[in-house]
């Protein structure tokens, strides 16, 4: 039998990157684990994602518990994971363009035309501003 192996885009959409640098932390005493965090990585573990006949198996479960524990770690410890910034941002920025999009419509009196305009601005206006928040807290050693 032939040994499996993991894609690139398999292991990302598995947080193994995730979990090893939080397992790094715990190991170093940066995060201190305690028993409920213990428990959910635990039962995360039983979850994880396997490979069968080629075929990459990934449960809905899987991913809500390895959300819950990057909501807990991210509440408790302040570390983000890799892109919680840039979506944090892009919505704020998505909020602002429509805003800006609106703002110069009624200035110019056509409203419907320049919403749309005002859109892609504060996406990129968002990505900017989460790309900037990502490399700040990196610095700060915070990204896991």
């Amino acid at each position: 039998m032939a040994k499996e192996t993991f894609k690139a885009k398999e292991i990302e959409s598995s947080g193994v990157e995730y979990l090893s640098n939080l397992f790094a932390r715990i190991e170093c005493g940066e995060i201190e684990l305690e028993l409920d965090l213990q428990r959910k990585i635990d039962n995360l573990m039983k979850e994880f994602p396997k490979k069968l006949a080629g075929r990459f198996l990934i449960t809905s479960s899987y991913i809500n518990q390895l959300s819950n524990i990057k909501k807990l770690i991210l509440k408790r410890y302040n570390l983000y994971y890799k892109g919680f910034s840039r979506y944090k941002f892009l919505s704020m920025g998505m909020g602002i363009g429509l805003a800006f999009g609106a703002a110069i419509g009624i200035f110019l009196g056509k409203i419907p035309i320049f919403i749309p305009i005002g859109l892609p601005i504060g996406i990129s206006i968002g990505l900017l501003l989460g790309a900037i928040d990502e490399k700040r807290a990196s610095v700060q050693n915070r990204v896991l």
